[in-house]
């Protein structure tokens, strides 16, 4: 009685030598989780004494990844996943523009072209180098040099080159709202964010106190605001509350404490 033949098994992945005595090894990975396209993995062996061999083996290692799901699930590139990052993420218009323009200046140009799968520590350590360098990508008048700040600059970074500095590369109102009016985009972007938090905090410490009388500008950044109006008021038509511009008088307030201090 003939013996019943067991069914051919299709090899997994293919080993295909190129015209220039090198091997390419291709296994398949299953669907892009990113792109919907079919994903391969694909490795070259370069001529050698045994380059066949070393082909084969390197397919049986690919399938052992895909076998055991420690081979890349995409071949997206950085920005490509930094574009669907952003598609879907749900911030404020002003907050979205900051992420687009940190990562068109610090991270897109140095890896943004690299399949994500492929990153390893030389390329990160690459970028982390040039971050710290912060010469080309960087406006020269910011002093943030070091984007991995040591623990114990912490404090002087926060306090002197954060916030409204680190936006729209100047502390200074002046310069911001001056840059603004040109259509500079870091003091747009440093305006709106300031204007949106300012907004943020007034809402919020009146609802604290159940509602205000009065909203007094005053201050560094308060004063100027009244140097265009007759009366020192900003209040705008059909406002529920007045808006008066005060001076500050700093030097009142030191003078009383002088007095009131025991001698």
């Amino acid at each position: 009685m003939p013996r019943a033949q067991t069914p051919r098994q299709r090899t997994r992945g293919s080993v295909d030598r190129l015209p220039s005595g090198a091997y390419r090894v291709r296994v398949y990975a299953g669907v892009d989780a990113v792109t919907g396209q079919r994903n391969d993995l694909i490795e070259i062996v370069q001529p050698g004494p045994r380059p066949r061999a070393e082909a084969e083996a390197a397919r049986i290692r690919m399938l052992n990844e895909v076998d055991e799901r420690r081979n890349p699930r995409t071949a997206a590139t950085v920005d490509q996943l930094l574009d669907r990052y952003l598609e879907m993420l749900d911030v404020s218009a002003s907050t979205h523009l900051m992420y687009e323009r940190y990562l068109d200046k610090h991270v897109r140009p140095f890896v943004g072209s690299k399949k994500a799968g492929a990153l390893g520590p030389d390329e990160l350590d690459s970028l982390y180098a040039e971050l710290r360098r912060c010469r080309v990508h960087c406006k020269p008048r910011s002093k943030v040099v070091d984007h991995r700040t040591p623990r114990h600059e912490v404090a002087e970074t926060l306090e002197k080159h954060s916030g409204l500095a680190a936006l729209a590369g100047t502390p200074d109102m002046r310069e911001v709202l001056a840059g603004a009016s040109e259509g500079e985009p870091d003091a747009v972007l440093g305006l709106e964010v300031y204007v949106h938090r300012l907004a943020a905090g007034i809402a919020s410490m009146a609802a604290a106190v159940g509602g205000i009388e009065a909203l007094a500008f005053t201050g560094g950044v308060g004063d100027p605001a009244g140097n265009d109006t007759a009366d020192g008021e900003i209040t705008t038509p059909g406002a529920a509350v007045r808006t008066p511009v005060l001076p500050a008088r700093e030097d009142l307030v030191i003078t009383r404490g002088a007095r009131a201090a025991p001698s």
